[in-house]
Formats: structure tokens, C-alpha cells, sequence
């Protein structure tokens, strides 16, 4: 045995035995196979630990693949862009809008306009699987300012027709240096009617919170997102306004969260707590197993003594709704304005290992009262008051009006 020809002979064999175990236990589960993949008459040995997806054959998949890249016309295919296509298309397949995969560059994308500061417009889009979507128009950004409203679909974009285009590709076609204009045609279902827009891009630097205006003993506070990547900053930023509030003494406040699109639930949670009672319930999550958390005011809110108002719209979504939700079911204020978005959903962002990403919703979330928040059954205001495209032209805000009206009686 001491014999290097020998040795090598027994090492040979115990490799090959060990491999036509493996082998013929690939073909006894299934695994492992020899298929065709480039049209000719050659055998590639293919092995899928994924192929049988609780039933489903995903080896489907990739046949469709072959077949592509040995019949279509064109020989010089973008592998990558098959890639990425197929992963979308299984996403979408999940027809939920708060569900999807973005490439690399759409990440970028994502994160620039989900940042402090960008050029454009100031609106998050979406895209309902044929047009794009204005999803909410940001606060006093350009877009809002020039009468966009939520639910407005995109038919054109500077006379190019982006019907069929995701909201990432309609993003980086409206986006631009500050100054320059941009015209959008658009149809507004409420209405049922086209128009069209000239809007001119702006640095898009995006505040969390603003003390807008005192009158008399009443407080205007404006909160345009619940979103900050150091959250640090955000509380710091939110505790200097209720400091401002309490050294003003005034006694009311109107919360303004019309067009305001959300964001961290943590962060939404603690500007909740601030109007409740130690004990109070903010909200409750649902786990996909049903499983239920209930989160309370772990606190006795600095804000538990001021009278409320919250105005809302369709562009209210997501952290807006717990908040208005809370506020409601606690029966601590008075909700002026318009249904909202009704995104009673959290997502997750996963990255992929090339830098794409996927944002997967993962978890609901729940009033007080264990209301779902649903695009058909969103977050109801006591007081419906409407503001429609003609005010907006001409400068009246009716919504405001009657917030201010709540405390003057």
C-alpha cells in the first residue's frame, strides 16, 4: 500500500464511486439531469436543487430560456436583461403594487429620491402594471404645486408616450436639473379628463417637520414624512418642534399630513406616543402566520393635553394612517380631509447579490380598534371635506379652512 501507483489508483476509484453515488441519487430525487441547452445534439449535465417549487416545476423556466435563445430571430440577446426580466415577472405575478424588484441602477435610483436631496419634481409614482401613477405628490414641491394630485395617471412625458413604462424607467425621464421644465400629459380618473402640465424641477430637499404658523393658541404643524436615515435626527428633529410648541403654550394643534407618503414605523410610533397616554395602543402588526404584536405608548405623550386636528387626503399612506388611525381610535382628535391611500402594509428591502434589490411586503399592520387599512376600507375622516382642482387653481385650501374653523367655535 506504500506504492504511489497504487495510492493513486485507490484515490481515482473512491472519487469515482462517490461520484456515481451522487449521480444516481441526482436522478432517483430528481435532481440532476442531462438536458440540451444549446439546440444542437450536445448533453450538459444540469442540476436544479430548485426545480420542484411545492409542485411546480421551475425547470420550466428555464426551457422557456432555451427556447428564446435558440428560435428568436435575433441572436444577440441581453442575458442580463432576460435575467432581470424574469425575476419582475414573477414578481409582478403577485399583482401587489407595494411588491417589487428593482435592478441595480433602479435601486440607485430609489435610494437618491428616498434620500435628503434630489432634481426633479417631488412625487412618488407607481405603477398599476400599464400606466404610471402619480402615488403622492410631495408637500409643497413642484409637482403638488403645479396642481398634480394622487391617482393622476401619466400618459406623456415631454410627448414621449410611457404607457407600459414601470415607475422607476418614467422617474429617470421626468427627473433633471433644477430650472429646466418638463411637460406631463396626464388623465385624472376623478375627473375624466386629460391634462396637461408644464413643471418646472426643483432641488427636491426633503424636511421631516415644520412649525408652519401659530394662530392665536392654535399650531399648524406640518409633517411631511416619517423617513430619515439616521434616525438619530429625526427625534432630534421632532423634539426641538414639540419644545417650540410648549414654549408657545398654545393649546391646539392641527397635524398636517396631507401628501405625506409615510415611512418607519419606529419613527411614527414614537411621534404618536407624544399625544397619548402612558398605556395607550398605537398599533397592532400581523405576522404572515397571523400571529398578532400589540405596541402601546410606552410613555406619557409631552402632546396628551393639546386639543387635535389631523387633516388628511389621498396622498396620506402607510405611517400617516397609523398615526391618523391611532389618533382616531383613541378618540384623541378629530380627522378633517379625505380618505387616505390605504396602505395598511410593511415592507422589507432585500438586496440581491448584484445590488438589485426586491421591497417585499411582509407584515400588516392594524388600528387600535383592529381595523385592516385596505385601498377599499382606508382610514375615514369624521369630517370629509374636499379639495378639488379648481380651489387648488385658486389658491383656496377648504380643508385647512375648516381645521382652523374646528378651534375658532
Amino acid at each position: 500500500m506504500n506504492d504511489p501507483q497504487v495510492k493513486k489508483y485507490f484515490k481515482i476509484m473512491f472519487a469515482f464511486v462517490i461520484g456515481s453515488l451522487l449521480f444516481i441519487l441526482g436522478f432517483v430525487f430528481g435532481k440532476v439531469d442531462f438536458v440540451n441547452r444549446d439546440g444542437s445534439s450536445n448533453q450538459f449535465l444540469y442540476g436544479d436543487l430548485s426545480g420542484d417549487q411545492a409542485g411546480v416545476d421551475a425547470e420550466l423556466l428555464w426551457e422557456a430560456w432555451n427556447k428564446l435563445e435558440t428560435n428568436y430571430i435575433e441572436d444577440d440577446l441581453d442575458k442580463q436583461k432576460l435575467l432581470y426580466g424574469a425575476i419582475d415577472g414573477i414578481v409582478r405575478s403577485l399583482d401587489d403594487p407595494y411588491t417589487s424588484f428593482l435592478t441595480p441602477e433602479d435601486t440607485n435610483s430609489y435610494s437618491e429620491s428616498s434620500g435628503g436631496q434630489f432634481e426633479g419634481i417631488g412625487a412618488y409614482l407607481r405603477f398599476d402594471g400599464e400606466y404610471t401613477i402619480i402615488d403622492i405628490p410631495i408637500a409643497d414641491f413642484p409637482a403638488e404645486k403645479a396642481g398634480l394630485v394622487a391617482g393622476d395617471l401619466i400618459f406623456e412625458v415631454d410627448g414621449q408616450d410611457v404607457q407600459g413604462k414601470d415607475s422607476y424607467e418614467v422617474a429617470n425621464i421626468i427627473r433633471g436639473p433644477k430650472g429646466t421644465e418638463v411637460s406631463l400629459k396626464i388623465f385624472r380618473p376623478k375627473d375624466q379628463k386629460e391634462y396637461d402640465f408644464s413643471v418646472t424641477r426643483d432641488v427636491i430637499d426633503l424636511d421631516n417637520i415644520e412649525l408652519k404658523e401659530v394662530r392665536g393658541n392654535t399650531a399648524l404643524l406640518k409633517l411631511y414624512k416619517f423617513n430619515e436615515s439616521d434616525t438619530s435626527e429625526f427625534v432630534k428633529q421632532w423634539n426641538e418642534v414639540v419644545s417650540e410648541i410648549l414654549e408657545k403654550d398654545t393649546e391646539n394643534i392641527i397635524v398636517d399630513l396631507r401628501n405625506n407618503p409615510g415611512g418607519r414605523v419606529d419613527l411614527v410610533r414614537y411621534v404618536t406616543e407624544e399625544f397619548l397616554n402612558n398605556g395607550d395602543l398605537i398599533m397592532i402588526e400581523e405576522e404572515r402566520n397571523g400571529d398578532r404584536i400589540e405596541y402601546k405608548a410606552e410613555r406619557d405623550g409631552r402632546l396628551r393635553s393639546k386639543n387635535i386636528v389631523v387633516l388628511v387626503n389621498e396622498g396620506s399612506a402607510s405611517a400617516s394612517e397609523i398615526f391618523a388611525g391611532a389618533i382616531q381610535d383613541n378618540d384623541r382628535g378629530e380627522i378633517i380631509g379625505m380618505p387616505t391611500v390605504g396602505k395598511g402594509l410593511e415592507q422589507r428591502i432585500i438586496e440581491l447579490s448584484d445590488g438589485s434589490t426586491m421591497h417585499i411586503v411582509f407584515r400588516r399592520w392594524l388600528t387600535p380598534d383592529g381595523k385592516q387599512v385596505t385601498k377599499e376600507d382606508p382610514i375615514h375622516p369624521d369630517t370629509e371635506v374636499e379639495l378639488t382642482t379648481e380651489d387648488f387653481q385658486s389658491g383656496l385650501d377648504p380643508q385647512l379652512d375648516r381645521a382652523w374653523e374646528f378651534f375658532a367655535n
